[in-house]
């Protein structure tokens, strides 16, 4: 049996769009085992949000904490680490080093899309071919990640935000 990392209470399973997930009925938190969230994902952009608008905390008092607790892995019931969701958002996140599964408190999925709509909003804007493999590569060093991390519209962002631009032609 699975227990919420943040209220100690019985995990659910719910199914949404081909992924099953756990979740808390009292605090609204999701846990998500290892490529799950990639998967939610890839089903459509508004599957973090129906899945979000599916789960709702019993009262709000649950849902109000101070600051960021440390909380530990439902799974391996090993200390989970926080983390900022693409390295520079407000969002934090909890991850197991051990079994890669990521808690995500309640509305955070929400303000997850809601970062990668504006992200991409952004991205928008930019000439189509604007960025060679190279000038990738060049981003990713100078932010201190992997080219493969910098490959996803999530990671060029920070990236970019990561280093400064270089000055245009």
């Amino acid at each position: 049996m699975r227990v919420c990392p943040k209220c100690h209470e019985r995990l659910e399973a719910v199914d949404v769009r081909g992924v099953r997930v756990d979740t808390c009925q009292t605090c609204a938190g999701i846990w998500f085992d290892a490529g799950e969230l990639k998967q939610l994902r890839s089903s459509g952009p508004s599957a973090w949000v129906d899945l979000e608008s599916r789960v709702a905390p019993r009262t709000e008092e649950t849902t109000a904490s101070p600051g960021h607790m440390m909380k530990t892995c439902p799974q391996c019931s090993l200390p989970m680490h926080a983390y900022r969701f693409l390295y520079n958002s407000n969002i934090t996140l909890d991850e197991c080093n051990q079994c890669g599964g990521i808690w995500v408190d309640d509305n955070e999925l929400a303000a997850m899309a809601e970062y990668l709509a504006q992200a991409e909003k952004e991205l928008s804007g930019l000439p189509k071919g604007m960025l060679t493999p190279e000038e990738m590569d060049r981003i990713a060093s100078k932010a201190r990640m992997s080219p493969h991390a910098v490959s996803g519209i999530g990671g060029l962002m920070s990236a970019l935000r990561a280093v400064q631009r270089p000055p245009g032609p």
